[in-house]
């Protein structure tokens, strides 16, 4: 039985979806503000509000949909491209070349899983995959990997509590978008 049989559109589904999107927004805002305030440029600044505005949206639509839909992949990409373009002048290109390569790098690794295990990685998944990259890319090749490992880690919590609270079994899906985007907010509050 998955989460989506159990109550399927129900007032509590619905309050615990709403909970756990305010939960996740809340993680991500914390982290955006700690990050921020460790930037002493606004380049760095404006790159990190771009990425914690769409990972708030991926989080929120994937928690609801249990999609990540094409058109937020591209505005959160086109989003992140031009903050880093605007921050070229203060940075130097090294940022951006950094981030678009652990951008291919992060989408070559989540489109691997993808043909590993298609039940347990969406395409919006591997599509978010691109431009999570590219903006821990920006900060680093570190947060890169530890933001990815991370978001694995959150997810993994939340299956165990999926299956603690007998909300599921362990065929019921669990959106990867919020992980991703708590687990991105959690680099974000250690490396930046």
């Amino acid at each position: 039985m998955t989460i989506d049989q159990v109550g399927a559109d129900t007032p509590t589904r619905r309050g615990a979806e709403t909970a756990l999107s305010a939960l996740v927004a809340g993680v991500v805002v914390i982290c955006a503000f700690v990050a921020v305030a460790s930037f002493h440029h606004w380049p760095g600044r404006a790159v990190v509000v771009t990425l914690c505005l769409g990972l708030i949206v991926v989080a929120v639509v994937d928690l609801r949909q249990h999609r990540i839909p094409n058109s937020v992949v591209g505005l959160q990409s086109i989003s992140l491209l031009a903050a880093s373009l605007a921050a070229v002048s203060v940075t130097g290109p090294g940022p951006i070349e950094r981030g678009l390569a652990a951008g291919i790098v992060s989408f070559g690794v989540f489109v691997v899983l993808r043909i590993v295990a298609p039940r347990g990685i969406g395409m919006g998944d591997v599509k978010e995959a691109l431009p999570l990259g590219f903006a821990l890319g920006w900060i680093g090749w570190a947060a890169v990997v530890v933001g990815l490992a991370l978001a694995f880690v959150v997810n993994g919590i939340a299956c165990a509590a999926v299956l603690i609270t007998r909300r599921g079994d362990r065929a019921t899906l669990v959106p990867f978008g919020p992980s991703m985007a708590v687990g991105t907010a959690l680099t974000l509050l250690m490396l930046a």
